[in-house]
């Protein structure tokens, strides 16, 4: 959990054109913050809207079924209200037993992928594949304080968010 990543990411929010170019120091805090709670990042490459969003559809198109037997609900963390779902820890057994944070929400709302969603929701104030291809896009570039995304699945009747649990805080 960063405390700068709330400067930056709304950056990345306001225009097509807009860049977010990440800040070489970060007070960090929770699990596996370094000692002191700085940390040093040298990561300086820009990113545009039109990445994050190729970004989302990319994330989209290799949406995988959610296999129930593969993780172990541990327990509720909280009411994902605005996206219309709710955030749950499980035990994934496919990764050693580590714990991931899944946000679950109706597929009805979330729909196949950012165009869909954005033609069916235009004027909505959560945008869950924009995030969704942001976090991706961060990962790409190996960037050190954000959630590693596992991956996005869907069932039925919802599609599930799946990152690495960091406990003090929310992704999206």
């Amino acid at each position: 959990l960063i405390q700068r990543q709330i400067a930056v990411v709304p950056s990345v929010l306001k225009g097509g054109r807009a860049r977010i170019v990440f800040p070489t120091m970060f007070r960090c805090f929770g699990f596996g913050a370094p000692r002191g709670g700085f940390a040093k990042v040298k990561v300086t490459k820009a990113v545009h809207r039109r990445d994050v969003e190729h970004s989302a559809v990319a994330a989209s198109a290799e949406v995988t079924p959610w296999d129930e037997t593969r993780m172990c609900l541990v327990g509720d963390l909280q009411e994902a209200i605005n996206n219309h779902g709710r955030v749950q820890l499980f035990k994934d057994d496919a990764c050693d037993g580590q714990h991931l944070a899944v946000k679950r929400m109706p597929t009805r709302w979330v729909c196949s992928g950012p165009r869909e969603f954005d033609a069916q929701h235009a004027g909505a104030f959560e945008r869950p594949w924009f995030d969704i291809g942001l976090v991706r896009l961060l990962n790409s570039v190996q960037y050190p304080f954000v959630c590693r995304l596992h991956g996005v699945f869907r069932s039925d009747l919802e599609t599930f968010v799946a990152t690495t649990f960091c406990d003090g805080g929310d992704l999206f």
